[in-house]
């Protein structure tokens, strides 16, 4: 099996704002809403935070302190 890019884990992100909690663009939620989502194989606590930092980079989520946000963009992405 094939390792997760930064890009995969970015979008599982997105997924788990939209699919898993119903938000939508502006809404936040804590990062340790992942913790769950990034426990199950294939994913690991470093790809959570490889992915982070690529959907920040992407503008699909805002990041202040442990709060993240979805952004119209990172909604978009979906």
């Amino acid at each position: 099996m094939q390792e997760p890019t930064p890009e995969d884990a970015a979008r599982h992100i997105l997924r788990v704002f939209v699919a898993e909690f119903n938000r939508r663009p502006f809404d936040v939620l804590l990062v340790d809403s992942f913790e769950g989502p990034f426990a199950a194989a294939p994913w690991r606590p470093a790809d959570f935070n490889r992915g982070l930092d690529h959907a920040r980079r992407q503008g699909w989520i805002e990041a202040n302190g442990p709060v993240l946000t979805l952004t119209d963009l990172g909604y978009a992405a979906t």
